[in-house]
C-alpha cells in the first residue's frame, strides 16, 4: 500500500521483482475515519495491485489485506479491490489477528460474500483494464502529489497505473488518448521532452499544477487540463463544477461522460465491461452516458441488494445501494 514511498522504506520494486520468483501485494486500506489506520482511499488497493502486477508481469502472485482498522464493509472493499486490480489468490493476514477486535465479524461477512467474490474473478479473468494512464516511474516520490491517484479514482476517473511513460502516445492520432501526469512523472529525467512529444502527437493529458513547470509547458498548451488542488485528499470534496470539468477531461477522450456524487469509482475492462463501486454510506445514482448504453446488462452485483439500472437513449442511470459494487457487460 505504500508505493509512494517504497523508495523510503527500502523497497525497490524492479531490483525485488528480478531477485524473487514470485511478488505480492499488500491492498490494505482499511477504514478511511479510522483513528489510527484510516486516511487511505479504498482505490489504492487496486490501484497498486495493477501498478505492481505490471511491473512483476508473471512473477505476480495475489494479494493480501488484514482486518486493522476495519468493519464488514471495508474488509468486503479490500477483498473486491484486489480481485479488481487482478489478484488471482488473496491471502487473509493474520490468524491470529481474526479472532480479535472486527475479525470475526470481517470474516462472517466474507463468508457471505465468498461466491460473489469467485464470480468477481471470473468476471475480470484475462480483461485488461483501459482507461486514463497514470504513469509513475518506480522510486518516484509523491511530494505534493502523494497518493494522488487514488483520489482521482474516487472521483470517478478509470485508471490504468504505468511505471513507464505511455507506450503508445506514437499512436495518440489515431486512437482516442489520455494520461495522468502528476509530478511523480516528473522524476523521469525525460519527462519534458516525452510529454512535448506525446502532446505534439495528439494526446490529451491531465497535470497536475506541481508537474507543469517540470514539463516546462507553455500556458494554454494544446490538450492539456491543469488539476490544482491543495491536498490530494480534498478532490473528492472539490465544488461541484470542478468536477464535472476534471471528468470530462478525462472521459471525453474515451466517449463517454459520468455524472453523479463523489466517493464511487469508475472501472472499465476491454471494449464491453464497466464496474461502478460506491463506498459512500448512502446511495449513489450515476449517469454514465456511452456509445451503446442500451446494451449494458447488470450481471453482478455485491453488497447490498438493490441496485438497478435503467437506459434511456444514450444514457445509463446506475442506482447503487452504500457500499455496493455493480458489474455491467454489453453483450458481444
Amino acid at each position: 500500500m505504500w508505493y509512494d514511498v517504497f523508495h523510503d522504506r527500502g523497497y525497490a520494486p524492479d531490483h525485488e521483482t528480478s531477485a524473487f520468483d514470485r511478488i505480492w501485494v499488500g491492498t490494505e486500506t482499511r477504514d478511511y475515519t479510522d483513528q489510527q489506520w484510516g486516511g487511505t482511499a479504498p482505490y489504492r488497493g487496486y490501484w497498486i495491485m495493477r501498478w505492481l502486477g505490471q511491473i512483476g508481469g508473471g512473477k505476480r502472485g495475489g494479494g493480501w489485506y488484514d482486518q486493522l482498522g476495519t468493519h464488514g464493509d471495508t474488509y468486503l472493499e479490500q477483498a473486491r479491490q484486489t480481485i479488481l486490480g487482478g489478484a488471482r489468490e488473496s491471502v487473509l493476514f493474520s490468524y491470529p489477528s481474526l479472532l480479535r477486535n472486527t475479525g470475526p465479524e470481517n470474516i462472517e461477512a466474507l463468508r457471505k460474500e465468498q461466491p460473489k467474490l469467485f464470480e468477481l474473478a471470473a468476471w475480470v479473468k484475462g480483461e485488461t483494464p483501459r482507461g486514463v494512464i497514470s504513469y509513475k516511474p518506480i522510486s518516484s516520490p509523491g511530494d505534493d502529489d502523494a497518493w494522488i491517484a487514488d483520489w482521482l479514482g474516487m472521483v470517478g476517473i478509470p485508471l490504468v497505473p504505468a511505471h513507464r511513460f505511455p507506450p503508445s502516445a506514437s499512436t495518440a492520432k489515431s486512437a482516442p488518448y489520455v494520461a495522468f501526469f502528476p509530478v511523480q512523472a516528473a522524476h523521469d529525467p525525460k519527462f519534458a521532452d516525452e510529454a512535448a512529444r506525446y502532446l505534439a502527437n495528439g494526446g490529451r493529458a491531465i497535470f497536475t499544477a506541481h508537474a507543469v513547470a517540470a514539463a516546462k509547458l507553455a500556458a494554454g498548451s494544446k490538450g492539456v487540463f491543469i488539476l490544482d488542488t491543495p491536498k490530494p485528499e480534498l478532490i473528492p470534496d472539490l465544488p461541484a463544477g470542478q468536477i464535472t470539468a476534471l471528468r470530462r477531461a478525462a472521459l471525453d477522450p474515451l466517449g463517454m461522460t459520468l455524472e453523479g456524487p463523489t466517493w464511487v469509482a469508475l472501472y472499465l475492462f476491454g471494449a464491453r465491461k464497466l464496474a461502478l463501486e460506491n463506498f459512500r454510506d448512502r446511495p449513489a445514482e450515476m449517469r454514465l452516458i456511452l456509445p451503446d448504453a442500451g446494451r449494458y446488462r447488470l450481471v453482478l452485483t455485491l453488497g447490498r441488494e438493490g441496485a438497478r439500472v435503467t437506459a434511456v437513449g444514450g444514457a445509463l442511470t446506475i442506482s447503487l445501494p452504500p457500499r455496493t459494487l455493480a458489474c455491467l457487460v454489453k453483450p458481444a
